[in-house]
């Protein structure tokens, strides 16, 4: 292989790097957002569990 041709072989290489770890940063991003928002979700919908049936779960029988 000539140097030109070693070059352009390790030039694009790297292009190709920079272009997957781009893409991998904004799928972490998205997955970060997703998980939040999911975190979120589940936090409201005990929330509003509660207020539906505010007797339940407020008390622990411990007798074995």
């Amino acid at each position: 292989m000539d140097v030109g041709a070693t070059s352009i072989a390790l030039s694009t290489n790297t292009a190709k790097s920079e272009a997957s770890v781009e893409l991998m940063s904004k799928a972490k991003d998205v997955a970060q957002q997703q998980g939040d928002f999911v975190s979120k979700m589940m936090n409201e919908a005990g929330d509003a569990q509660r207020a539906a049936q505010p007797h339940l779960g407020g008390n622990i029988d411990t007798k074995l």
